[in-house]
């Protein structure tokens, strides 16, 4: 049952947070800011809101501004959600969402500073296959998640993107209906995670986040000595070919970025096949304009993007041909 609670301050409310639809693209393996780990220490008291991030800055700087564009955009009463307020449903899940639309329509707004992850404004009734070159599937599962726990059918996902006019950027509009089969994806596999890791305290696999470190430098230090297990050599070796191929790819990163930037020969920008930008410093370093790379040389990005939707598979189960 959907029950809405209203907090006297946000200490209180963050103390009461639960599941968040924030949270659900970190514990299913899709965020590129945080990790599971994040989400458990946050959740036991041990981590708190963290240091801001420029991203997170923009997007609450720049709400009212979507909110405002989107209530001009479409003609809707738009009813910001009230501060300190959470809805929760089960034990384990909580949302809030940032307004609503009409009474029955959840609003989310987003800022993005790439428009190339969006597709044009556009209705998805269910996810299908290339759902995700119209949104991005983070973004779409936090919204289910908060249909879910609302126990609403809509939402729209207001987004506000670079222009061709860099003053004015262009805010896209999409409605998302609620898709019960990857509701029942996503509810299955966070009140599984709750289960395992919240309520019988199992730890999740360590994954090399700053918050996985975090916990295990909270153990006790025993001190002393003993011969390491065959399994312990194993990780020692394995931890000592990554230092290595780290260090060796960083020198390459390096020797690489020298090499362009002597290539250009003091040429400040080199315009890619499409017409896009690879912006190099006269430092000797060089920032890449990594869509417009990919773009022009997709192989260079199969690894990345059999990884992406390796991990996508497992929580929209219609997109055929992707297996876990």
């Amino acid at each position: 049952m959907t029950v809405a609670h209203r907090y006297p301050t946000r200490a209180d409310w963050l103390a009461h947070r639960r599941i968040g639809s924030s949270d659900v693209s970190a514990i299913l393996g899709l965020s590129r800011y945080r990790s599971e780990w994040d989400v458990l220490l946050r959740l036991k008291g041990e981590l708190s809101e963290g240091p801001s991030s420029p991203a997170a800055d923009r997007g609450r700087l720049l709400e009212p501004v979507v909110l405002r564009r989107y209530g001009s955009a479409t003609g809707r009463q738009v009813r910001p959600t009230p501060p300190n307020t959470l809805w929760t449903r089960d034990e384990w899940a909580s949302a809030t969402p940032d307004a609503f639309a009409d009474g029955e329509i959840v609003l989310e707004a987003k800022t993005d500073a790439r428009r190339e992850r969006w597709g044009e404004p556009q209705t998805i009734e269910r996810w299908e296959p290339g759902a995700e070159l119209v949104v991005r599937p983070d973004y779409y599962l936090q919204v289910q998640h908060q249909l879910w726990v609302l126990d609403l059918e809509l939402a729209d996902l207001a987004v506000l993107v670079p222009g061709d006019d860099p003053f004015l950027p262009e805010l896209r509009i999409f409605r998302l209906h609620r898709d019960e089969e990857v509701v029942a994806a996503v509810v299955d596999r966070l009140s599984t995670w709750w289960q395992r890791h919240v309520v019988a305290g199992e730890p999740p696999e360590l994954d090399g986040s700053a918050s996985a470190g975090r916990w295990l430098a909270s153990w006790p230090n025993l001190g002393g000595e003993r011969a390491a297990t065959p399994g312990e050599v194993a990780l020692a070796a394995g931890y000592e070919m990554a230092r290595r191929n780290a260090r060796a790819w960083e020198e390459a990163r390096n020797r690489y970025g020298q090499l362009l930037v002597a290539a250009a020969g003091g040429v400040r920008r080199l315009a890619l096949p499409r017409g896009r930008v690879t912006v190099v410093r006269n430092s000797g370093r060089t920032r890449l304009d990594e869509a417009a790379l990919l773009s022009d040389h997709p192989e260079l990005g199969a690894v990345l993007e059999l990884y992406r939707r390796r991990t996508e598979a497992s929580v929209f189960p219609r997109i055929s041909g992707l297996e876990t």
